[in-house]
């Protein structure tokens, strides 16, 4: 009658909580609202989540956002290498209205990244912060409107959902002599890269017949106050050196 090509329907699969449960307002299962997550991220990482395989059933909860946020800053980095026909079978094209405005993004800084470093440094300067950043990959100067986005949303994650559960311990005594011996190592590696630097823990951790996994786990515990954490070598990176000598330096005193 309206002589247009008619709409397709979609049926969309339920969401998971972290459980593996569907998320249900009635069993007091709430997942993640649309405010939370504006909160937290762009809103339009959610959306490119959402078009994502719809008619799977998808886990939906605060955990999964970093995640979340960095699939799509790698689909803005690939966005620009598709053809122009091949466009509309992105994601992105569809949830930017038909491609249009896609945002540019280049650098090698994520969310994940930018939670790492507030994590490291525990300070609640933006201004600081994309500092560290733009040292750590000069593009990010490029793409200031993005950077600055996630680092106020990382802020506000860091602050409401990861400060709260951190949990500092002080190392034994062994765990000191294992900190020192990576400071050590750390301060002389010259002009390591990041590979390099990323296979100190584990040569100390070889050198003193210990699990590589519990060394790491000693240092995320003593340093950021997290069971997991960041690779190393990308640590030393992103926050310098002479920052990570500093503080193994202190926790190994």
């Amino acid at each position: 009658l309206m002589g247009k090509q008619p709409p397709v329907g979609l049926c969309f699969e339920f969401f998971l909580d972290e459980e593996g449960r569907k998320v249900a307002s009635s069993a007091g299962r709430m997942g993640v609202t649309v405010d939370a997550w504006k909160r937290y991220a762009p809103i339009e990482s959610l959306l490119y989540y959402l078009y994502q395989n719809p008619r799977r059933a998808r886990r939906l909860f605060l955990d999964m956002v970093p995640k979340a946020v960095d699939d799509y800053l790698e689909a803005l980095r690939r966005f620009p290498q598709v053809d122009e026909e091949a466009r509309p079978e992105q994601d992105l094209w569809h949830v930017f209205q038909g491609g249009r405005n896609v945002p540019a993004y280049g650098a090698q800084v994520n969310f994940t990244m930018v939670n790492n470093l507030i994590a490291a440094l525990g300070s609640d300067s933006a201004g600081l912060l994309r500092d560290y950043l733009e040292r750590y990959d000069g593009r990010a100067s490029d793409y200031r409107e993005v950077v600055r986005d996630l680092v106020e949303k990382g802020l506000n994650y860091y602050r409401d959902l990861v400060l709260p559960a951190k949990k500092f311990r002080t190392p034994t005594i062994q765990e000191r002599e294992l900190l020192g011996r990576i400071r050590d190592r750390l301060a002389s590696a010259g002009d390591a890269g990041e590979a390099e630097l990323q296979a100190i823990p584990f040569e100390v951790a070889r050198d003193a017949s210990v699990e590589p996994r519990e060394l790491f786990r000693t240092l995320y515990e003593v340093l950021l106050g997290q069971e997991r954490g960041p690779r190393f070598g990308s640590f030393v990176e992103l926050l310098g050196r002479d920052r990570v000598v500093e503080m193994l330096r202190e926790k190994a005193a």
